[in-house]
C-alpha cells in the first residue's frame, strides 16, 4: 500500500434505503481519535462535501468524539476503519 493510500478511508454511506454513496476521506490518528476530513466522492481528489470528523471506538461503537453519540456517518466510517484494522469484531 502506497503511503499516500494509508492516510486514505474508502467508505459507502447510504443517504436513502436506495441510494449509496461511495466515498473517501483523508485521516489522521492520534490517542485513539480519528480526525476524518475532506470527505469526497470516492472518484474525486478535491471538493470536501462534509466538514471534518473527529471519531473514536467506544465500548464497540464509533461515536463522536464530542458528543459520544453515534450516527450513520460515524457507523459507515467506523466499520471501514474496522475492516482497516483487520478488526471483525463489529462484525
Amino acid at each position: 500500500m502506497k503511503h499516500e493510500e494509508r492516510n486514505i478511508i474508502h467508505f459507502s454511506f447510504r443517504l436513502m434505503e436506495s441510494v449509496e454513496v461511495e466515498l473517501k476521506g483523508n485521516i489522521e490518528r492520534s490517542d485513539g481519535v480519528y480526525l476524518i476530513r475532506d470527505i469526497r466522492p470516492a472518484h474525486k481528489e478535491a471538493g470536501s462535501l462534509l466538514p471534518p470528523v473527529k471519531l473514536k471506538k467506544v465500548k464497540g461503537a464509533w461515536v463522536h468524539s464530542d458528543s459520544l453519540k453515534t450516527s450513520n456517518l460515524s457507523a459507515a466510517i467506523g466499520k471501514a476503519l474496522d475492516e482497516r484494522e483487520g478488526d471483525s469484531t463489529n462484525g
